[in-house]
């Protein structure tokens, strides 16, 4: 008997689901608590149906790096989104980005690790790093005001 087709958003709901359970295992043991068969005790299905999904705990880790990338832009983005000063702006990027890093000690973590496949220029986990970054990057110095430019001296 054929099993029966799912739709897209179920496929999507299904691997937000798995990520979920990954993460969280992520977050209270690192990789080496993410094997398929925690995770998909966790999740409530077979163990088989992560490589529906994912080809590898690799690509499941760059699932997670996805993840975090995209929680990293939306931070940043939220810090400076009510700033038009470019020195203010630069200090809620930076209380941002280190609020994360502190909140979420072993995700943030995500972000410098070699775990998982090498980012190709195509790939989402690419994508993600690129809008990450570019966020910060909106900050250059050439925005601060003069006399301004050493870091130092911004308070």
């Amino acid at each position: 008997m054929a099993r029966p087709k799912i739709s897209p958003e179920q496929a999507a709901d299904t691997r937000e689901a798995l990520l979920d359970a990954a993460q969280e295992l992520y977050e209270s043991g690192g990789s080496e608590a993410m094997s398929f068969r925690a995770i998909a005790d966790l999740a409530g299905c077979s163990h088989s149906k992560l490589y529906s999904y994912f080809d590898s705990k690799a690509d499941l880790i760059d699932g997670l790096r996805v993840r975090c990338y995209r929680l990293l832009f939306d931070t940043l983005t939220d810090a400076v989104a009510a700033e038009d000063d470019p020195l203010k702006s630069l200090e809620s990027l930076a209380h941002a980005y280190i609020a994360l890093g502190l909140n979420q000690t072993r995700f943030y973590g995500l972000l410098y690790t070699r775990e998982g496949k090498l980012a190709e220029s195509e790939s989402p986990l690419f994508e993600a790093k690129s809008r990450a970054w570019a966020c910060a990057s909106r900050l250059s110095p050439p925005q601060l005001p003069p006399g301004r430019s050493n870091l130092r001296q911004i308070r």
